[in-house]
């Protein structure tokens, strides 16, 4: 799991200032939702597709979607300007912010 964590992690930083791949619909859903469209980012994930219908607002203005994989695994993604606050088992992923692991191993 801390492989998949870290390798999302890479994945976010890298996946900036690429192109959304994001339909037009759920953009302005989204939205409509109050995300700031700057906090609005779809990475590629080997293995993971983005489960539309999960992206929506986090927070005050935050963005956060959901990815699948066929054999049931998940990864969440969230953006947002609040501080981040842990919330049970979290662990720092190299001098970045904190990561709290999800799903079945996490």
């Amino acid at each position: 799991m801390r492989s998949l964590v870290a390798l999302l992690a890479l994945l976010l930083l890298s996946g900036c200032g690429s192109s959304p791949a994001l339909s037009q619909s759920v953009i302005d859903q989204a939205t409509r939702q109050g995300v700031a469209p700057e906090l609005m980012f779809v990475v590629e994930l080997p293995g993971f597709q983005l489960a539309e219908q999960s992206v929506g607002a986090v927070g005050e203005d935050g963005f956060g979607a959901v990815y699948t994989s066929t054999d049931g695994r998940q990864v969440e993604s969230r953006v947002d300007r609040t501080p981040y606050r842990c919330v049970g088992t979290c662990e720092r992923d190299g001098d970045g912010a904190p990561i709290q692991p999800t799903g079945p191993g996490g």
